[in-house]
């Protein structure tokens, strides 16, 4: 989202745009994200009794808690070392998301990405609680160029999935080539999450 966001206004700057489980654009396909992942969560939790009390926490608590099982097909597994991240900003993430909001409410997300002239493919999961083709065919209204790959068995990152890996890196690689051989100067990479 933020990289189409970054488009629109410096579209001079960067070479090419891949969005890998892009963001939504409207309210119908946010819907669909809090359906797919609300059923996902119910699903688990009746086969796991135990966390039957996880169905009255609030739906935003519900997501976080369950955030990893709801976005992934099958990631592959870390290794057995403790892996270091940074804390989840939440501050952040909320501001942030809020401002995205705003924007698509003020009209100027998804219409200012109509300025978006370079190659533009979208990657996604086929079992990515964000709807693809629906988020697809939002931004085709303003990139008609915008290509698109569905990979099966896959969730929201396909490059930590066990069966799209290898097929999305093979698919990424390909497409950055035919598209970026003939340009040169900087490419310009950006994930497309929200």
């Amino acid at each position: 989202m933020l990289a189409l966001a970054y488009a629109a206004e410096h579209s001079d700057s960067i070479n090419a745009i891949v969005l890998v489980g892009c963001g939504t654009f409207d309210k119908a396909s946010r819907n669909v994200i809090v359906q797919r992942r609300t059923q996902k969560i119910a699903d688990y939790i009746s086969k796991h009794p135990e966390y039957k009390a996880d169905l009255q926490l609030d739906i935003g608590a519900q997501m976080m808690k369950w955030h990893g099982m709801t976005d992934a097909y099958e990631p592959l597994a870390i290794d057995n070392e403790p892996q270091e991240s940074e804390p989840f900003d939440m501050q952040g993430h909320t501001e942030t998301w809020q401002d995205m909001v705003r924007c698509q409410e003020a009209c100027i997300y998804p219409q200012s990405f109509s300025s978006v002239k370079v190659p533009a493919i979208m990657l996604h999961g086929a079992d990515d609680p964000h709807p693809g083709t629906m988020i697809r065919d939002t931004l085709k209204r303003y990139i008609p160029h915008l290509g698109y790959h569905e990979f099966p068995r896959c969730g929201h990152d396909p490059e930590i999935e066990k069966y799209a890996k290898d097929d999305f890196f093979a698919v990424l690689r390909n497409w950055l080539k035919k598209h970026l051989s003939s340009t040169s100067g900087a490419q310009q990479g950006h994930r497309g999450d929200a």
